[in-house]
């Protein structure tokens, strides 16, 4: 699959937002709303066959800076992970309803102990 460059991005950035743009103002000027740039970030998705993340407009915010973080090629990282090789859990912790601490929560899920309650309808919060 080729991957767009650069040109090819800002070309269907100029599109989306309806041709007459400065690529080099936030597109949030344009009047790009915080909706409509989630499913922008969708459409580049699909555009360049990879996930992006929903506030990439807000990490890039013009067409200029947008199209060349796109068109850079991105490393795959790689987990490092030794066969074979003991993990130790150094410490754990939560506070849960009817269970605080994670001894009292492994006891409510063995004895099948439903911890959900009611919530307050004057917004105080419970304390047990």
């Amino acid at each position: 699959m080729d991957v767009p460059g650069e040109g090819e991005i800002r070309r269907f950035l100029t599109e989306r937002l309806g041709g007459q743009v400065d690529p080099d103002r936030p597109l949030e000027e344009h009047g790009l709303s915080s909706r409509e740039a989630v499913g922008v970030a969708g459409e580049l998705s699909e555009l360049l066959g990879r996930e992006l993340s929903p506030t990439l407009v807000w990490e890039h915010p013009t067409i200029n800076m947008l199209a060349r973080a796109l068109s850079t090629p991105q490393e795959t990282p790689t987990a490092r992970v030794a066969a074979g090789e003991p993990v130790a859990v150094i410490g754990v912790g939560c506070r849960l309803p009817g269970a605080h601490g994670p001894e009292a929560y492994w006891e409510l899920l063995i004895e099948g102990r439903d911890a959900v309650g009611e919530v307050p309808h004057d917004g105080q919060v419970v304390r047990d």
